[in-house]
């Protein structure tokens, strides 16, 4: 796997963003962006950030 791994942003050069817990971030595989929201979709992960923080969306079966 090529490294680093994890969420970047591109506002002017490319930074990655060191917000929140890593570990929610090993398996995303899709990102998608909301007016208010920042949305990152994984298989057994799913989080939310708003600007400021990030949010894991705990799903039933993973969920611990």
């Amino acid at each position: 796997y090529a490294g680093p791994r994890g969420v970047f942003v591109c506002d002017g050069r490319i930074r990655q963003l060191t917000t929140g817990p890593s570990a929610v971030f090993k398996d995303i595989n899709t990102v998608d962006g909301v007016a208010d929201a920042l949305w990152a979709f994984g298989l057994t992960s799913v989080a939310r950030f708003d600007g400021t923080k990030w949010e894991r969306i705990k799903l039933p079966k993973w969920s611990d």
